[in-house]
């Protein structure tokens, strides 16, 4: 009797000591939290021409513009709530603007961040930038500056500078009515790029594409070129053109990608 009490001890004991190894390894995955969301808002007055930036970490951003000389901040948090609690929204206010951050306490259990910005229509995006997510900005008629390293851009309605980076993902870009003196550069090291033009553009274009093709809706008056006339010299024309929009002028463009086509639309 003795002996089967004893075996019956160790039993349990075998058992409950696997049980706990068990839950130990499976929670190091998370599978037992669930994920929450948490949204916190700021509201803040800017002078006229204030300069906004906004550093995000893992998450979306998007952005428009409102015809009020206020900021307006949403961030949803979504994760566990340990993650919640270690990841912070800073926010510092100037006399030349604002600043957006994310901080992570522990960069290893942090949660991610999307952001909904309205900004007054005179701000200045002078850094839109998430390490991973989508940036989309829309009808903004001031210089904008945007940086995701994985993840698409979007810009819609844009009438002033661009610049656009990303290292795995695409970039469309619409515009209207450039400002003259206007700059377009978006460069992709794995994705596509897409610019939308007006039909009536004057411009100098630089679109060139490592793997890829460059089309075009618009006429491109091409720059003077010595080649021979062969089948690689007909597809470097295709990946590397160089030329003019219009009758050219001052508002430069300048497309390039990795990987990944090169199309100038109409818009």
């Amino acid at each position: 009797m003795k002996k089967s009490i004893a075996i019956a001890l160790v039993c349990i004991s075998s058992c409950s000591s696997y049980r706990l190894e068990s839950i130990n390894f499976l929670s190091k995955f998370d599978l037992w939290k669930k994920s929450k969301e948490e949204i916190v808002t700021h509201e803040q007055t800017l002078a006229p021409n204030s300069k906004i930036s906004i550093e995000n970490t893992k998450g979306a951003i998007s952005i428009r513009t409102w015809n009020k000389p206020k900021l307006l901040i949403e961030a949803t948090k979504k994760g566990s709530d340990e993650e919640i609690r270690l990841t912070k929204v800073e926010t510092l206010y100037t006399k030349e603007g604002a600043s957006i951050k994310t901080v992570a306490l522990k960069p290893d259990r942090q949660c991610s961040i999307d952001y909904t910005l309205i900004i007054p229509q005179n701000a200045i995006l002078s850094l839109v930038q998430t390490n991973k997510g989508e940036i989309l900005i829309k009808n903004v008629s001031t210089p904008i500056k945007a940086h995701t390293e994985y993840g698409s851009l979007t810009f819609q309605n844009i009438s002033n500078s661009v610049q656009a980076s990303t290292k795995y993902g695409s970039i469309s870009i619409q515009t209207k009515n450039l400002k003259p003196s206007s700059k377009i550069v978006a460069m992709a090291q794995k994705g596509s790029i897409k610019l939308l033009l007006p039909a009536e553009i004057n411009a100098t274009l630089y679109a060139k594409t490592d793997k890829g093709i460059v089309t075009s809706d618009h006429p491109i008056t091409l720059e003077p070129r010595t080649l021979k006339i062969c089948q690689a010299s007909l597809s470097e024309l295709k990946r590397d053109v160089r030329g003019s929009l219009g009758h050219g002028g001052e508002t430069t463009i300048k497309l390039h990608t990795s990987r990944g086509n090169v199309k100038v639309l109409e818009a």
